[in-house]
């Protein structure tokens, strides 16, 4: 068994232009989960997936192995993370990746990303034999008791839920752009379905952002710039 990381990142982006290049203290944010991920002596190999030229160069001069480029139907805006991870495996077979080994998918943008959160999310994995973890965060309001608009009127999501007490609601969890552990088969179908083995690793509150449009990106520098690196 070997543990295996990978990321993808593309040249274009629908809501944020260019986001795993924006610079933050003169790096890439691309750099420091990348960064993390070596620095945690965890992976045999480090991967990433890209349609870009530029951001190819740039992670194999840090050491991160990006065995081909990425062919452009495999990088629209409507193409999904199971594609891509179903399409590094075609693309990669001549590397023979054994049954029983263990792959971790870091975001490129998960610039809060702990080694110390990978050590322990990896060892769950491994010693409940999961086939599948993710990391979550509870919600801190639960999306039971949402509302909706509705021609400009306000609408809960559910009545019956609304009007239950918060401690009465069942718990809800999200995955907040960090990480997941998997193994190979889990993507090979072109239908992705969560597989009956599938774990979870819970994050801390707020220790991670997902950085999926440019508010929450001016959030998560605010914060990092703070970080003592």
């Amino acid at each position: 068994m070997s543990l295996y990381c990978l990321f993808i990142a593309r040249k274009s982006s629908k809501r944020i232009k260019n986001k795993n290049f924006i610079k933050i203290k003169n790096r890439p944010i691309i750099y420091y989960p990348i960064k993390t991920a070596q620095k945690s002596n965890l992976f045999k190999d480090i991967y990433l997936s890209t349609d870009s030229l530029t951001i190819k160069k740039y992670i194999e001069k840090i050491g991160v192995k990006a065995p081909f480029l990425r062919k452009k139907k495999f990088s629209g805006d409507n193409v999904q993370i199971p594609e891509v991870i179903r399409n590094f495996f075609s693309e990669t077979k001549k590397l023979n990746f054994k049954k029983n080994d263990i792959f971790v998918f870091i975001y490129s943008t998960n610039i809060f990303l702990k080694s110390d959160d990978l050590k322990k999310a990896i060892s769950k994995f491994i010693n409940q034999k999961l086939d599948y973890l993710v990391g979550v965060q509870k919600y801190s309001a639960n999306p039971s008791r949402s509302f909706t608009l509705k021609k400009g009127f306000l609408k809960p999501t559910s009545i019956s839920f609304y009007l239950k007490k918060s401690q009465d609601l069942e718990d809800h969890y999200f995955h907040p752009g960090s990480f997941f552990i998997f193994r190979e088969f889990i993507f090979k179908n072109k239908k992705f379905k969560f597989p009956k083995k599938t774990g979870y690793f819970l994050h801390k509150k707020n220790d991670y952002i997902d950085i999926d449009d440019a508010e929450d990106l001016s959030f998560a520098l605010k914060i990092f710039k703070t970080k003592k690196l």
